[in-house]
């Protein structure tokens, strides 16, 4: 049988039906390359050079094959990671939305206020708590000590993570002469909690009040 593998000069005619069996040699283990080796292209009636490079271009695509997943893996993280970000208004605070927050909470955890335990934050698959404060007066500082809570159906408290204090650098503000002074964000790695409270552990500064806005990446 000839065709069109006699255009390249390889003659295939002959013993091919016979020889095919030949192929339960291979191991599927092992590149094809080089295997079952001469005997094989000389059977097909191939040249063994040729058959090699055959062989060796199966490999390849083999390999690929194999790699592709992890490569685009690779490639496809970052990419969710940043496009993911501030893809939308920041929206409302999650602690003192209604009405900022004036006075540090309680520290009893049976009896949080409403605005904390009913505005938790969801972790999900992330890794990082990242908070904004934002205060009424110049100069104060908040303190923030984010609670752990597990997936129960009645959520309870785990533990906390160390509380850190928003300290104003600069007078950075939403108006010239008027409107919130904007703290530096900090973050917190989410220690595998389920959801999480941000508990306003202390302000100070004179007739200070405060909103924090909580989200996890």
């Amino acid at each position: 049988m000839y065709g069109a593998p006699s255009l390249l000069g390889v003659n295939i005619g002959g013993s091919l039906g016979m020889e095919v069996p030949v192929l339960d040699k291979v191991k599927v283990n092992q590149p094809l390359a080089g295997q079952p080796g001469g005997s094989m292209g000389e059977m097909l009636g191939i040249p063994y050079s040729i058959f090699d490079e055959l062989t060796s271009a199966v490999d390849a695509v083999l390999v690929a094959l194999v790699l592709t997943p992890v490569l685009c893996a690779s490639l496809l993280k970052p990419v969710d990671f940043a496009s993911g970000k501030f893809a939308s208004r920041i929206g409302n605070a999650v602690r003192g939305n209604s009405a900022a927050i004036s006075a540090a909470e309680t520290f009893d955890l049976t009896s949080l206020p409403a605005d904390l335990t009913g505005n938790l934050i969801a972790v999900g698959d992330k890794s990082m708590l990242v908070v904004a404060v934002e205060q009424a007066v110049s100069g104060g500082t908040v303190v923030i000590t984010p609670i752990l809570y597990d997936n129960e159906s009645t959520p309870a408290i785990v533990g906390i993570l160390p509380p850190k204090t928003f300290v104003q650098p600069y007078a950075f503000r939403r108006g010239a002469s008027s409107g919130n002074y904007v703290l530096p964000v900090q973050v917190w790695d989410v220690s595998g909690a389920y959801k999480i409270g941000l508990h306003v552990s202390a302000l100070t500064g004179t007739s200070n009040a405060a909103k924090a806005w909580g989200w996890v990446i």
